[in-house]
């Protein structure tokens, strides 16, 4: 009962942890793309930035708004919900990040970007099934290990 409480909160934590991590990520690309616009002209800049690459796997849509909050450039599908994060798109949950875009102390505008968890959480997942295996394996070879000791104790006092 006690064991099952501790991993219980334990797994509460991590959970936590992992959301914080995950908000942190889609912050940090948020971030990244719109280091890469050009604050004079928002509009322009955005369709250039989508007419040269694929929209990256982790952005689920993006809407440029002026510095008053009128919509420069969308690039959304969807309804409002499924753009902001409320409900899921495809079994995916997004998770909405909204940075003001300053130049020279002064607001430009504000970039609005629904980050897709799928392709940051694949990685997780998968370094997360490397861990448990690894750790399965050293518990196989201890308790192999644990037999022979035990084996070989028992045959020396016999």
């Amino acid at each position: 009962m006690i064991a099952s409480v501790v991993w219980f909160n334990h797994q509460q934590a991590q959970q936590a942890k992992m959301r914080t991590v995950h908000y942190q990520m889609a912050s940090a690309l948020a971030n990244t793309f719109a280091a890469q616009l050009d604050l004079t002209n928002l509009a322009d800049s955005a369709n250039l930035l989508f007419s040269f690459s694929n929209k990256p796997d982790w952005l689920h849509n993006v809407s440029l708004h002026g510095p008053q909050g009128r919509v420069v450039f969308d690039l959304s599908e969807g309804d409002i919900q499924s753009q902001t994060g409320i409900t899921k798109v495809n079994d995916t949950r997004l998770i909405p990040i909204v940075i003001e875009l300053k130049k020279e102390q002064e607001i430009a505008g504000y970039l609005r970007v629904a980050v897709n968890l799928k392709p940051i959480k694949q990685a997780h997942s998968a370094m997360l099934v490397d861990a448990s295996s690894n750790t399965r394996l050293v518990f196989f070879l201890i308790a192999i290990a644990a037999l022979f000791i035990s084996r070989t104790f028992y045959k020396s006092t016999s």
